[in-house]
């Protein structure tokens, strides 16, 4: 019963009786229901408080007016004074309470909580000797009346029409007013399954009972408000529809007689179940108990609540919908078949309808999605948000989120579980059946730093230490505050691990075996390459929470050490498996740094480095070749060898060719003297960095020896070392393709180390292994296995999230497509490069110059040179901009495109100096990339006069025969026959046409024969 109705009913009840006294209650229960809604912070105990006052007044009120008591009885009038008096003690507490501060009530919460409790208590206790006055009263009246009448005929005919009239008069015939409803909720998306079932359960003809189970702020009332307002339920239930809000009931005794209250049924015990059997039996009637388990969960109530619960669905076209925090329905009723789940989350989109439906925001805000990603689509929460992004943007939201969490998650004063989060989940955990287990909160205080959840097995280890911790996660799991996942992981969502880590974050001695059970992937020494590919299956599915531990870790100062070794591996991890991300690395830093774990700073920034290589840190202050040397400066200090060596072996990638071998020397030095002391892996880096080194010099030869060096110590190692094998096959691969002009080599090396890769789980490496595959597989001619390598390449990359390559290999199928003629499937994949670039920021060069250089083929391939030509021009403005290492060699990709344009526009004048250019920059700048230099000799030869021409074609013909590139070798012989045929040669103009023709015919048969890869 709302406060308004029974004011309502007791001022036409008073108005009937015309009772001076009963006027001064009704004055000072309005001035009481007033009162109560200005408490600040026992906001709940006072209207408890008044809704008791209330729901008493208007049942003294009912007696008074339909009861033969007159006001000239004073026995009655002095029962109604006491309660007056009551009722004045109450309201006086009241006001006292309104009137001081909020920070006032705030300190006196529990004193002021219990003076309400004890002034409702004694408001009862007044109301039930007024009710035995009154009893006593009509007792001595019945037996004045009824004594002269005891042994005679008009007392059978007066019990006959008392009969008729209880009749006519019950509760079925009266017109009592339609019981007041809470409205129909207006924001209300994502449960039309849910509110289709609880209507289709509770309209079926015999009734139904449905209880609408779930965790915290899940809108379990408002899926019963909405199914009570439902059309169908309206017209078969009409205004018999009732609602109980359980959390106002008092007493173990309380609920029945509100029940009861509800229907305008007054009396109390036996009769009560009467009255109300008799109530809802005539007609289809619906019932809903909301927040039933507030007088069920605790153990002395289940029986009392549980034997009125058969009460009620023992009544005949009763329908009953029960809401319940938690996940345990109450037994020893029929619960209509098929049982409704308890409710878990909303959809992404429904979320963002409701969002959206109360605050005006741009969906496509990255914010956003961010925020309710972070809210775990939980109704109250969205809801409580949304209020405040009416009058807040979303960015300045979603930053004050990340500060105050769940303390947000308010509105207005948010002091009932309808208006704060944080109410909502406090009354969960204040629960008897929460309280009845006291490691459940512990238990679920762990859960919460578990963004994924906990598998099953995982669960068993780190929390074996806490006593009877299956019991206890059954009771968070039967209060709903966690739930199993399809992968049977058991899960908190966001708001309520977030509520927990805040207001009951776990003790050290509970947390300190989760971080030794998540920590223990890590390895202290840094051998991330070493971690079997099951342990880097099993990482991949734990790293979220592998994060968040560390995280929590390193900013509470607990096991730093080991936290921040854990942080390294994960950083590694995302670096050579491409497996997770890289976000630890700041907080990691500033801990180590901080803590002056100088060996772990190295280490970490060598971890830094080799991200920033791959683009990852475009705004970090220091270079790749700054990282390092920090790197190196502190492995020497704290005196590791290795990690000093890896350091110096990484510098030499950002040295110049001369400084880089010199530098390689050195650490080879370092490992010869020391060599006892460290793995046998490290003479196999030293031996590729030094391949590299001289490869970059100029020095084929050399370089080749040093990685048919490096491969032979790789192969002997013992035990095996498949992931140093693989890594130095690949680089070896790169030099015969590159620098060594040896393409079938260069495939077959690439074939050897895919395998390896795809068996180490080695994503990033895999990834590229596939592109240049690819690029060698095109030269060659066989475009259709070369789109079949770049498409592997593109699904690997989006794995590791390397947005680079991906791009990259977008580009690279526009231009295979193109040699195929394909032009819808080469426009898809600009299309597809387009979207890449506008999943990066805005400042992002390499993405940009990969995406003219696409848009620019696809323009050369419709004619549209001119355009052509100013879109590369426009990508060799972007390379300029790009800090990465590879701008020199797309630099120099660039100027052959434009050659390419002028030679097929018909400005051989430009493209010979384009090609003349780049020539000379492949000579002096980039002498380790002889493949285009050869392949670049082959296009000025199409542009120059014949003799400088032949004399291009004679120096080319032969590497290219040995090479491995047909393609390129039958134009030469084309070009060659041209010119003989011009100078009256026709028998060697005739031979040379045939051998271009022989050779063409050879590349095509080949073309759609897939390699053996």
């Amino acid at each position: 019963m709302t406060t308004s109705f029974g004011l309502t009913a007791l001022a036409r009840a008073l108005d009937a009786a015309d009772q001076d006294i009963a006027q001064i209650v009704f004055s000072s229960v309005s001035l009481l229901a007033e009162t109560a809604e200005a408490i600040r912070v026992n906001r709940e105990a006072a209207r408890r408080l008044s809704r008791r006052v209330n729901e008493l007044s208007v049942t003294a009120a009912n007696e008074l007016q339909h009861s033969g008591v007159a006001g000239g009885s004073e026995g009655w009038e002095a029962g109604l004074a006491d309660f007056q008096s009551s009722i004045d003690t109450a309201k006086d507490i009241l006001v006292s309470v309104s009137q001081r501060s909020y920070l006032s009530q705030l300190l006196h919460q529990k004193r002021d909580a219990d003076a309400l409790d004890v002034a409702s208590e004694h408001v009862k206790m007044a109301f039930d000797r007024l009710q035995i006055r009154n009893l006593m009263e009509l007792y001595s009246l019945s037996t004045a009346v009824a004594a002269p009448l005891e042994h005679g005929a008009g007392l059978r005919a007066l019990e006959s029409q008392a009969a008729d009239f209880d009749e006519c008069s019950g509760p079925a015939h009266q017109t009592s007013p339609a019981p007041s409803l809470p409205p129909a909720p207006q924001l209300f998306f994502g449960r039309d399954y849910e509110t289709e079932t609880v209507v289709g359960s509770i309209s079926a003809v015999a009734g139904g009972n449905v209880a609408i189970l779930g965790g915290p702020g899940m809108g379990k009332t408002s899926i019963a408000v909405a199914a009570m307002h439902h059309p169908s339920v309206v017209a078969r239930f009409k205004d018999r529809r009732y609602f109980v809000a359980c959390d106002a009931v008092d007493g173990d005794s309380g609920l029945l007689t509100t029940i009861c209250l509800s229907l305008g049924i007054t009396c109390d015990g036996k009769a009560a179940r009467a009255k109300l059997v008799k109530a809802l039996e005539p007609f289809p009637s619906l019932l809903v108990l909301d927040n039933f388990e507030t007088v069920w969960e605790a153990p002395q109530q289940r029986a009392s609540a549980e034997d009125i619960l058969q009460l009620l669905s023992s009544i005949s076209g009763l329908s009953l919908i029960l809401t319940a925090r938690g996940a345990e329905r109450p037994v020893g009723i029929p619960w209509t078949q098929p049982m409704l789940a308890p409710l878990g989350p909303l959809s992404i989109e429904s979320a963002k309808q409701i969002f959206v439906a109360i605050a005006a925001i741009d969906e496509s805000d990255q914010a956003f999605s961010k925020l309710i990603h972070e809210l775990d689509s939980i109704p109250l929460a969205v809801t409580l948000l949304a209020s405040q992004a009416q009058f807040e943007p979303i960015d300045s939201l979603f930053a004050r989120w990340t500060q105050f969490r769940t303390g947000m998650l308010q509105r207005g004063d948010g002091q009932s579980r309808l208006t704060s989060l944080d109410v909502s989940i406090g009354l969960s955990l204040q629960s008897p059946r929460m309280l009845a287990t006291p490691q459940a909160r512990n238990v679920l205080s762990l859960l919460s730093m578990l963004p994924l959840g906990a598998a099953s097995s995982d669960f068993a280890v780190w929390s074996s230490h806490i006593p009877s911790a299956d019991r206890a996660l059954a009771a968070v799991l039967q209060n709903s505050l966690a739930f199993r996942t399809p992968d049977e992981r058991v899960r908190v969502l966001c708001p309520i691990r977030e509520y927990m880590l805040v207001h009951h974050p776990p003790s050290y001695d509970d947390v300190h075996p989760l971080y030794a059970h998540y920590f223990g992937f890590a390895d202290p020494d840094g051998t991330v390459d070493e971690i079997r590919p099951d342990v880097v299956t099993a990482i991949s599915h734990e790293i979220e929470n592998l994060d968040y531990v560390i995280r929590y870790a390193l900013c509470a100062g607990q096991d730093v050490v080991l936290a921040l070794q854990a942080a390294c591996s994960m950083l590694e991890v995302f670096c050579y498996r491409g497996i997770g991300s890289y976000d630890l690395l700041p907080v990691a830093l500033s801990v180590s740094r901080s803590s002056r774990l100088d060996d772990l700073t190295a280490r970490l920034l060598a971890a830094a480095a080799e991200l920033s290589i791959y683009g990852y840190l475009d705004d970090w202050p220091t270079s790749p070749l700054g990282l390092l040397q920090e790197a190196r400066s502190l492995y020497i200090g704290v005196g590791n060898k290795r990690g000093a060596v890896e350091a110096m072996l990484g510098e030499s990638e950002h040295l110049s060719p001369r400084e880089a071998i010199r530098t390689c020397e050195e650490a080879r030095d370092i490992v010869r003297q020391h060599g006892s002391q460290l793995p046998g892996s490290l003479v196999v880096q030293v031996l590729e960095s030094l391949a590299l080194a001289h490869r970059r010099v100029g020095e084929a030869t050399l370089a080749r020896l040093y990685y048919r060096e490096g491969i032979a110590a790789a192969r002997a190692l013992q035990p095996p070392r498949p992931n140093v094998l693989a890594g130095i096959i690949f680089q070896s691969a790169v030099h015969s393709l590159n620098s060594d002009v040896d393409i079938n080599a260069g495939i077959a090396a690439l074939q050897e180390a895919i395998p390896l890769f795809k068996a180490l789980q080695d994503v990033r490496t895999l990834a590229w292994a596939h592109y240049q595959l690819g690029i060698a597989l095109l030269w060659q001619g066989f475009c259709t296995e070369a789109i079949d390598q770049w498409s592997a390449t593109i699904a690997l990359a989006k794995t590791c999230d390397d947005v680079n390559l991906e791009v990259t290999s977008w580009r690279s199928l526009v231009e295979a497509y193109l040699h195929k003629s394909n032009d819808i499937h080469a426009s898809h994949a600009l299309e597809m490069a387009g979207q890449c670039r506008l999943r990066r920021s805005n400042n992002w060069p390499y993405g940009d110059c990969a995406l003219l250089r696409a848009q620019a083929a696809l323009l050369q391939r419709q004619g549209d040179f001119s355009a052509c030509r100013t879109t590369l021009l426009s990508a060799l403005q972007c390379n300029e901009q790009d800090p990465g290492m590879g701008r020199r060699v797309i630099k120099l990709h660039l100027m052959c495109g434009l050659g390419e344009v002028d030679m097929e526009a018909g400005h051989s004048a430009d493209a010979r100096n384009w090609f003349i250019t780049l020539l000379a920059a492949l000579l002096y700048r980039a002498a380790q990339r002889r493949t285009d230099v050869i392949i670049v000799l082959t296009l000025l030869a199409q542009v120059v006069e014949d003799t400088t021409s032949e004399s291009i074609l004679e120096a080319v013909m032969l590497p290219l025969l040995h090479c491995g590139l047909p393609k390129h070798l039958a134009l030469c012989l084309r070009l060659s026959a041209g010119i003989a045929q011009r100078r009256g040669q026709r028998e060697l103009a005739l031979h040379r046409a045939r051998s271009s023709s022989r050779v063409y015919t050879v590349a095509e048969s080949g073309k759609d024969k897939t390699p053996n890869l």
